[in-house]
């Protein structure tokens, strides 16, 4: 989805119910506000946003930030590798390897960026989220492939 301007894509509190508050501080007397509701593309949206939900990785695995203050975790059961890769024209994604209480794994060389190449062990889970804590995007612009 593209966006007509300013766009912030957020989790309601109550599925169904958004409430928004505009000021404005222009001299118009008319303001445009646009609002959009669409599901999430990212397929394990929302079980993922806690370790006890993480999905096993697969070596075809991705997935999106695609609101607000959203993080996604994948649980990894054997050793593996993965590369840490960001959409081009996408949001600065972090990620870094926690336990199953969503702890850091201590010395395991995070948080990753783009680009980056992970080590994780069995048992270890991968944690995804956006560099800045006010930033998402649609799936086409904030998505990550291990």
């Amino acid at each position: 989805m593209t966006c007509r301007g300013s766009c912030v894509l957020l989790e309601p509190a109550n599925p169904g119910v958004v409430y928004v508050r505009v000021t404005n501080e222009g001299s118009s007397t008319n303001v445009s506000l646009y609002v959009y509701g669409d599901q999430h593309a990212d397929e394990y949206e929302p079980d993922n946003d806690q370790p006890a939900g993480a999905p096993t990785f697969a070596f075809t695995d991705a997935g999106a930030i695609e609101t607000v203050g959203d993080v996604d975790y994948w649980y990894f059961d054997q050793n593996t590798t993965v590369m840490f890769d960001v959409v081009t024209v996408g949001i600065p994604l972090e990620a870094d390897i926690v336990d199953a209480s969503g702890t850091p794994v201590q010395n395991s060389g995070g948080p990753y960026i783009d680009g980056d190449e992970i080590q994780l062990y069995a048992g270890e889970y991968l944690r995804v989220w956006s560099v800045e804590p006010w930033q998402a995007a649609s799936s086409a612009r904030s998505s990550g492939a291990l």
